[in-house]
């Protein structure tokens, strides 16, 4: 296996032990190669150099996000890094950008994503690369690996939460004081349709299939590590609830993960929801 080769899509798999040493050191010794903040600097920074694609006026664009997915094994002990992380990434990639000479649609940002359907052995990555405008950008919720490079604050009217493992509604975001709300719904978009969340009425949203239960969104085109129930949703005047199935696949918002059968309660105008590592991303915006 190559240190980095592209799969489907703005996908690459990384081979940290290869791009430690040219595979050598595996091959002669077998140790286990030690996922550090170096090596996936080292890996974002080669992939970031193969965007090809340019402006209008013949620009080089980069891509200015980047979904590192780990294997538990590697993710784990970079939980007590996360201050080291968070300074060499932004070192590195500043000066890379900076050197490629590109342009960016928005802050560059890094989210380390642990591998929840154990498919990846250690020392192995996914990462998956995109454009993302700064709005679309959530900022980092309190323990997110998440790390954004000359942007790290929250947008304005929100103030950080807490989140933590109980399995219970989670408060990620609050709304500042002497702010509107409305029952509105939200729109839902993903590649392959859209459709709208009412507002005092919990959706579920999965794989389209037959029998599907009442207040169903059916997200079109979606694959099949996509579940059938995967999730639901309940805007409300200030809020959008967001709940995970006990079974269903894995689910972030906003960056953040949501454990199994857990709900997370978040304010703003716009919520980012992965599925299955990024294999569907949803925009839920208020209307």
């Amino acid at each position: 296996m190559a240190a980095i080769g592209k799969e489907a899509g703005n996908q690459f798999r990384v081979d940290f032990g290869a791009l430690a040493s040219g595979g050598l050191r595996r091959m002669i010794s077998g140790e286990a190669v030690q996922v550090d903040p170096f090596l996936i600097g080292r890996a974002i920074t080669h992939i970031m150099q193969r965007c090809s694609l340019r402006s209008a006026g013949g620009q080089r664009m980069l891509w200015n996000e980047y979904r590192v997915i780990l294997a538990r094994a590697d993710f784990d002990p970079l939980r007590a890094l996360q201050e080291h992380l968070v300074r060499d990434l932004i070192s590195v990639l500043s000066q890379e950008a900076l050197r490629l000479g590109g342009s960016l649609v928005g802050d560059l940002c890094v989210h380390l994503v642990v591998d929840e359907l154990h498919e990846l052995p250690a020392g192995e990555a996914v990462i998956r690369v995109g454009f993302a405008p700064n709005e679309s950008l959530a900022a980092p919720a309190a323990g997110e690996m998440t790390v954004r490079v000359d942007v790290l604050r929250p947008p304005a009217g929100v103030t950080s939460g807490e989140v933590d493992g109980s399995g219970a509604t989670v408060r990620v975001d609050e709304v500042a004081p002497g702010t509107a709300g409305e029952w509105r719904p939200y729109l839902v978009r993903w590649i392959g349709g859209e459709a709208v969340a009412p507002p005092g009425v919990r959706s579920i949203l999965g794989r389209p299939h037959q029998s599907a239960p009442e207040r169903f969104i059916a997200l079109r085109q979606a694959g099949a590590r996509i579940n059938k129930q995967h999730l639901w949703i309940l805007p409300s005047a200030w809020t959008v609830v967001v709940g995970r199935f006990p079974s269903a696949n894995p689910v972030h918002v906003n960056g953040a993960p949501l454990p199994p059968a857990s709900e997370v309660e978040v304010s703003g105008p716009t919520v980012e929801i992965t599925l299955s590592r990024g294999e569907l991303v949803l925009t839920l915006t208020r209307v």
